[in-house]
């Protein structure tokens, strides 16, 4: 009971851990794809950055620019009649540059002058307040934005798309940028919509949850798991140190599970079939929907490995949900939480159960990616026997064993081979060099014989001035023979 103790209070003490929680100090868990902070803070402080850096490297060109053509300005402005002002051009183009993102996403909901005619209220109609599934209302918006009431938001989808499709130089975190700005405008575009002003707020939810299934669909090829970031390597990675894992047990993470039980097992799999599904699926939202079944199913099954059956707790949750993960080891799983951070719609991460279910998922990640011997309250000699397969430290894995005697007489006939190859090619070397080292010296002999007759023939040979002996390759040249 003792030991059972300890080891929840090191897992707790390790998922409390303020690595693992937002920088800020404002409470919630933080992610990776955010920096270390949760998803509001990063917002916040990756637009502050963004701000200082472009106003630096603007004043920066000011003055530069300015120093540099001061004269030259000042002369201009002098020859000038009209008394206008002219701006810099490199003012002009930083300028340019900065508010060229934002203007793309908000001309897309200017309206057309041309286009003054009121839709029909009843093309659009609202979604019934019951729940519905994803596909039939996903189906349903599909239709809904091919009616001519709905043109202006189907148009300013294919806009949307075709301008993140046009820009591939763009990072992943403009990407995202864009994404989240054109979510907000088209939520307020939505609400000032004359077709949606008596609408229910769950009924434009439901729209914009249409909007970024459409978008999200047409531009997974491009912004999933992009080449220019570290997500396929981390995902390999990952996989890699979770299947070492695959001989920890719910004892070892304190979790409440109890796979005895028939149907705790069956819930077991449905949950590892849950986070399995995530990579199959493309929108963010359809992501997060997986995410959310496979938590809904870790509650049923500490529900049902309790005797009692009393209420679950947070701390009686992530345990179990790390466990699951593990066991599951879904395929690129760090480039799917990646996904979901940068391109979901923010307000389905910042509140809500969705996203309590998917801030535990990225802690129950950063937990797996530190999972020591400390943290599973064992010796670490323990650690490296379920590990390795022996008490020897990790680093020690990579020494060179004692290799073993071979007593097949395959084996030792083709080590044996080995070492004739390992002989032939050193000779093989040896030959080689010795080889160009001739052919140097025959290149020598021929350019001192040339010398050599050319001094004849113009009288200045004094004999043999250019011809003198030489060592020929291998042994010495041993002769008697002397010069008469």
């Amino acid at each position: 009971m003792a030991d059972r103790s300890r080891t929840r209070s090191k897992i707790l003490e390790r998922l409390n851990n303020p690595e693992l929680r937002c920088k800020t100090g404002c409470g919630f868990y933080g992610n990776p794809a955010w920096r270390g902070y949760c998803s509001v803070c990063y917002r916040e402080v990756y637009l502050k950055q963004q701000r200082a850096r472009a106003a630096s490297q603007s004043r920066e060109d000011a003055l530069s620019g300015g120093s540099h053509n001061f004269q030259t300005e000042v002369a201009q402005e002098e020859e000038e009649s009209g008394g206008k002002l002219k701006f810099n051009k490199f003012e002009e183009k930083k300028r340019f540059q900065l508010e060229s993102k934002k203007q793309s996403v908000k001309k897309l909901f200017k309206k057309s002058p041309g286009r003054a005619s009121v839709p029909d209220a009843g093309i659009f109609s609202p979604s019934p307040v019951e729940p519905q599934k994803s596909g039939s209302s996903f189906r349903d918006f599909l239709k809904t934005i091919k009616k001519p009431a709905a043109q202006d938001v189907n148009h300013k989808c294919n806009v949307f798309v075709e301008t993140i499709l046009n820009n591939p130089s763009l990072k992943v975190e403009e990407q995202s940028q864009m994404v989240h700005d054109f979510y907000g405008a088209m939520s307020e575009h939505l609400q000032s919509h004359q077709l949606f002003q008596n609408q229910p707020q769950e009924g434009i939810d439901r729209t914009l949850d249409g909007v970024e299934k459409y978008i999200m669909t047409k531009l997974y090829k491009v912004v999933f798991s992009p080449a220019s970031t570290d997500d396929e390597a981390r995902d390999l990675e990952n996989q890699k140190r979770m299947r070492s894992f695959n001989w920890i047990t719910p004892q070892h993470l304190d979790a409440a599970i109890n796979p005895d039980i028939d149907a705790v097992q069956q819930l077991i799999d449905e949950a590892q079939q849950d986070l399995v599904e995530i990579n199959t699926r493309r929108a963010p939202q359809d992501k997060l929907a997986c995410v959310v079944r496979c938590c809904k199913n870790i509650f049923k099954i500490i529900h049902s490995s309790t005797p009692d059956g009393g209420a679950v707790s947070a701390d009686d949750f992530l345990p179990c949900l790390i466990y699951v993960v593990l066991k599951a080891n879904p395929t690129m799983l760090h480039s799917n939480v990646q996904y979901i951070s940068r391109f979901c719609n923010p307000n389905k991460l910042m509140m809500g159960e969705a996203g309590y279910y998917f801030t535990n998922l990225c802690c129950a990640l950063s937990f797996i990616e530190k999972l020591d011997a400390q943290a599973l309250s064992m010796s670490q000699e323990e650690f490296n026997r379920n590990m390795y397969g022996d008490e020897s430290d990790g680093a020690e894995q990579t020494k060179p064993k004692a290799e073993l005697p071979v007593t097949c007489k395959g084996l030792e006939l083709m080590k044996s081979n080995l070492e004739v190859l390992g002989t032939l090619r050193e000779r093989q070397v040896k030959l080689k060099e010795d080889a160009l080292l001739f052919q140097e010296q025959m290149t020598e002999f021929r350019n001192n014989i040339v010398k050599e007759v050319d001094a004849i023939l113009a009288g200045t040979s004094k004999g043999n001035t250019y011809l003198k002996p030489a060592l020929t390759v291998g042994e010495p040249l041993e002769t008697g023979v002397t010069a008469s």
